[in-house]
């Protein structure tokens, strides 16, 4: 039993905007083109592309799986489009994966930004960046806590871009190398826009300059309107540059008095970019272009490497578009990436606090204080969700903000007075300490004693206790070298730094304390990133004692796996590594050495009990750091054990449908097991024992397969001839393999003998009908047992009320899913009931009669099959033709009873011409449809369990149809002639050579027009002449002359 597991990592815009002027696209080099998706989603009954009739009972939860989207050429970057409308105590989220010609992303989660509200809907719109790619798929989760309200979407817009090519100045590599890993000492390194292939012409606005007002393009007017004018103290601008080399500018450059804020954030981009300029000049046509701001809103990106991007044109000190209401008079500083699960790299965190000392120094922010803004008191450096509601920049970075405060602060150069006695100057240049996860440093300080008093041996340097911090590295503290430092004198402090298995960035503040005692309140800041463990391996060797097990029986098994990651594992201590599984590894499994080093094998050995049920069983295993995290599954992670049950090795799947026979009636039948043994079936070592009610003889019975191995299923095929009394009858076999019994008790096969039949009934054939269902994921269900097959193999089992949604992937695989699992089928999946009182059903086909909206037709006897037709999935419905007609709706069950037995011997005859005959669809994997404009309407269980009239008539006249000369015929039938005489079928459809179909005279049907073709049966009129007592023989040969009424067995 296969677990598949995937870790959701996304990336996502965190940015918001609004300006009210449109962009000229120029002569761009960017390609783009748009994708929409009218969709309307909300939770109900069944979720589907197109939902109609919405509960006021809502279900919890529901998933929608778009299917898989091709651009027509290969795209980085993907803007989207939607309304909706999502109440108190719901949720929506949209997630996005994206396929590179090789393989697709995990499932990635989209963030918003809402902008556009109206009364019932919000237009909420977002951005991913990713590497080249040429599909996307989407998946939108709904979920409600109260069950009387539910999330609404719809119509989803996508504009997929390439912005691969530059169309500015050089690209980074033909910098000078130094460039290319920025190394922070004095000045910044920044990356300029035309270095990172920025094109300017977005900026520049092309309309009709006469309709704009003067605030068009001002921040300061949308924020001044935003917050109606209360905080227009801080909203002051310095200078405006609406125009540039005498062109208007889409968005103006504004330069408030004051800069007082920083506001992180991180991007919509996958982790790993392979093409950071690319993303970020995405994210330039996102912003200029698709959401028409005319610029990018960040004022400066950083990537992972540690490389800093020039963002918003205009230089130091413009506002920028970051963070609605918030955006003048603060810097918004984007992380490339996405923040949620992982940490940023240490390069991206140096760059980071050098950008911010930076820009604080320049205008005089106190980068660890706070200030009044927008009426509130809050940090001067801040996260993207400190101001609005969005998960931005991430839990990683949000979490690290208090320590880039600290860290950043604590460069700064205390003032003393001069006359203090203990008092110290630092003269040790330090940057962030980079550590290898289980790593040691030793770092040495220097400070100067500038107070009045001599310091002693006892003197040390010592960090402030902070958990978080000492749990990832262990700094103890360091006693001074010297024996005495005199005022003016120079002390060395040797401190070791150990990191242990966490990483992470933290921050120690560190102060010394002078002759052990004497404290002073200023102090010294340490930024130390330990970088993340890295918990990967491979499969060396799996061992297993004995792979075929019976229930509740041991066997040992050995697992090899070679440490691939950069930290020693360890079977015990703190953090110990784990193997575990999915159900038959016994809890947490310890390796058996002390330690294993990058490199080197660790062996994990354990016994597995097999479980009760038998089965094969598939065991998925992954690594884990106890308290840490937990390895990605590697290739060939998984070992398979076959489990039997010596006393039952074999289970019950399904038997013919052939319940009722007429008296002495003959007829093949079938039983199809399960093999849950481990021995294989043949035709030579399986025999069946039968026991049987008097009366029943029992013949001719083999096995239809050359073989069946475990796990497969195989038909046993037998003859049954019917007693000659009435009655319910049972046959019971137990079958055998070299002699010994499969199972301790009996399979049956029960039957009835019924009146009637005056040969004893005829052998059924099937009828293959296409169901109108016409979304993309059908879900199947069942009141009773049922199971899936997929060429012939069983595949699954699903009990009562179990569901199973079925798509189509763009190879034209099937992708099946139920619960917990997931199947891909390379061949179509058919759904069987496990016998013919469980009734399937499509449960998110919504079929409903206008004259009573509480019932849905959507229920079937019979298989259910979902299959691929013309690039789209048909449900096909395959059943016997007497169930079929049960389901004929073409007449009311409160017809006159010899009006609903012509009925149902037209529909039986009408179906079985196109079964035997005639193909009415040529080439296709089904004989009808239910479509009463092409075929009969067929309405399927619903209707036979409200029309119990027309069930009686179809069951009195079992097996009768309409012949001509002793061959089946057609047998047309329309609602009403004029009253006068009905058509010949000449005469409507030109056919020549049915002469049964010729006019006759109509004077029963009450009509003055024709009411459908106008050939065969009247039904007007037939409905009249069973209210005058004629029979259904006297109806139908009246209307299709020189006919007769013959049983099928006859033909």
């Amino acid at each position: 039993m296969k677990k598949i597991s995937h870790i959701l990592i996304f990336t996502l815009i965190c940015s918001l905007f609004v300006q009210t002027l449109t962009v000229s696209k120029a002569e761009s080099e960017v390609k783009f083109d748009e994708i929409s998706q009218e969709v309307k989603l909300s939770l109900s009954a069944g979720l589907s592309a197109s939902v109609s009739d919405i509960s006021s009972n809502y279900d919890e939860d529901k998933i929608f799986i778009s299917k898989e989207i091709y651009a027509d050429f290969a795209f980085n970057a993907v803007g989207l489009k939607w309304h909706e409308n999502v109440p108190d105590q719901t949720s929506s989220e949209i997630f996005i994966k994206f396929f590179d010609g090789y393989k697709w992303t995990e499932w990635l989660s989209v963030d918003r930004d809402e902008e556009d509200r109206t009364a019932d809907l919000t237009t909420s719109y977002s951005f991913v960046a990713t590497d080249q790619a040429e599909a996307f798929q989407y998946k939108i989760v709904m979920h409600t806590d109260d069950t009387s309200e539910t999330p609404y979407l719809e119509d989803i817009t996508f504009q997929y871009m390439d912005t691969s090519v530059k169309s500015g100045g050089g690209f980074l590599s033909d910098l000078d190398a130094s460039l290319q890993k920025l190394i922070f000492k004095d000045d910044l390194n920044i990356i300029s826009r035309e270095e990172w292939g920025t094109d300017e012409s977005y900026r520049f606005y092309d309309g009709d300059e006469g309709a704009l007002e003067d605030d068009d393009g001002l921040s300061s007017a949308i924020e001044t309107e935003l917050w109606d004018g209360a905080y227009d103290s801080e909203l002051e601008i310095d200078d405006i540059v609406k125009y540039e080399d005498g062109e208007r500018l889409s968005w103006a450059l504004e330069y408030p008095e004051d800069v007082d804020k920083f506001i992180i954030h991180h991007t919509a981009t996958t982790s790993n970019l392979d093409d950071p300029e690319a993303a970020i000049r995405a994210i330039y046509y996102y912003h200029a272009i698709t959401k028409g701001w005319g610029d990018i809103g960040y004022n400066y990106i950083i990537d992972q490497e540690g490389n800093i991007y020039e963002g918003r044109y205009g230089g130091d000190g413009v506002v920028g578009g970051h963070a609605a209401g918030y955006n003048v008079g603060s810097i918004g500083i984007a992380l490339l990436g996405n923040y949620e699960n992982v940490a940023p790299s240490y390069e991206a965190l140096v760059s980071l606090m050098a950008l911010i000392q930076d820009k604080a120094d320049e205008f005089n922010i106190d980068v660890e204080g706070s200030s009044r803004f927008r009426g509130a008191v809050i940090a001067n450096l801040l996260g993207h969700r400190d101001v609005d509601a969005t998960a931005c920049p991430g839990d990683y970075v949000y979490d690290l903000l208090p320590y880039l405060r600290s860290s950043i602060e604590g460069t700064s150069v205390y003032e003393y007075d001069g006359d203090e006695e203990f008092a110290y100057e630092a003269l040790t240049d330090w940057e962030t300490i980079y550590m290898d996860p289980e790593s040691e440093e030793a770092i040495t300080f220097e400070l100067k004693n500038i107070g009045t008093a001599t310091w002693n041996e006892s003197t040390y340097l010592t960090a402030n206790t902070d958990y978080s911090a000492d749990r990832i590295v262990d700094l103890d503290k360091a006693y001074m070298v010297e024996n005495s430092v005199t005022p003016g004198e120079t002390a060395t402090f040797n401190m070791t730094l150990n990191t242990n298995i966490l990483g992470g960035f933290v921050s120690f503040e560190l102060t010394p304390i002078f002759n052990g005692d004497e404290k002073t309140s200023n102090y010294m800041t340490l930024p130390v990133y330990a970088e993340f463990p890295e918990l990967t391996y491979e499969v060396e060797n799996i061992d297993i004692e004995d792979e075929k097990i019976e229930n509740e029986e041991e066997t040992e098994i050995t697992i090899e796996l070679e440490n691939t990651g950069n930290v020693i594992w360890r079977n015990n201590g703190d953090y110990p590594v784990y193997l575990r599984g999915d159900e038959l590894i016994p809890d947490d499994v310890l390796m058996i050495e002390n330690e294993v080093a990058p490199g080197e094998i660790a062996t994990f050995t354990f016994t597995v009990t097999g479980p009760e049920e038998a089965g094969t069983y598939e065991e998925h295993f992954a690594l884990y750091f106890d308290g840490v995290s937990s390895a990605e599954e590697a290739e060939d992670s998984y070992f398979e054990i076959l489990v039997y049950n010596t006393s039952e090795q074999a289970s019950f799947v399904e038997k013919s449908d052939k319940i009722e026979f007429y008296p002495n009636e003959e007829a093949e039948v079938w039983v199809e097991l399960l093999n849950t043994g481990y021995q294989t079936w043949t035709d030579d070592n399986l025999t069946v024992g039968f026991l049987k009610y008097y009366g029943i003889e029992v013949s001719d019975y083999y096995l239809v397969e050359s073989s069946v191995e475990s796990e497969e299923t195989g038909k046993i095929k037998f003859t049954i001839e019917a007693p000659s009394a009435v009655g319910d009858y049972k046959v019971m076999l137990k079958p055998r393999v070299e002699g010994r019994n499969l199972t301790q008790s009996y399979f049956y096969y029960e039957f009835s003998v019924v009146e009637g039949g005056e040969s004893g009934g005829y052998d059924q054939p099937d009828v293959r009908v296409k169901i109108s269902y016409d979304g993309e994921a059908p879900i199947i269900t069942a009141d009773g047992d049922f199971s899936m097959y997929s060429n012939d193999k069983l595949i699954r089992y699903f009990d009562e009320d179990n569901k199973v949604e079925i798509s189509l992937a763009s190879d034209n695989s099937y992708q099946v899913k139920s619960g917990g699992f997931a199947w891909v089928l390379n061949a179509y999946p058919v759904f069987k009931p496990a016998n013919s009182e469980v009734i399937m059903e499509i449960e998110n086909f919504e079929n409903r009669p206008s004259w009573n909206t509480e019932l849905n037709d959507n229920m079937y006897r019979g298989y259910l099959e979902v299959r691929e037709v013309d690039g789209e999935l048909n449900v096909i419905n395959e059943l016997p033709l007497e169930s079929y007609v049960k389901g004929i709706a073409e007449e009311s069950n409160s017809s006159p009873t010899e009006k609903l037995k012509t009925m149902a011997i037209l529909a039986r005859t009408y179906a079985l011409y196109y079964i035997e005959i005639d193909e009415k669809f040529p080439d296709m994997p089904y004989d009808l449809d239910d479509d009463p404009d092409h075929c009969q309407k067929y309405l399927g269980y619903g209707y036979e369990s409200r029309a119990p009239n027309m069930v009686s008539a179809v069951e009195v006249t079992y097996g009768l149809v309409v012949t001509y000369e002793g061959e089946l015929v057609k047998t047309p039938y329309f609602s009403s002639s004029d009253g006068t005489e009905t058509k010949s079928a000449e005469e409507v459809w030109g056919w020549t050579d049915t002469p049964y179909l010729i006019s006759v005279s109509d004077p029963l049907c009450e009509s003055d027009s024709f009411s459908g073709h106008g050939v065969g049966l009247s039904g007007c009129g037939a409905t009249s002449a069973a209210e005058n007592g004629n029979t259904y023989e006297e109806i139908i040969k009246y209307y299709f002359t020189g006919v007769e009424i013959t049983g099928i067995e006859d033909l």
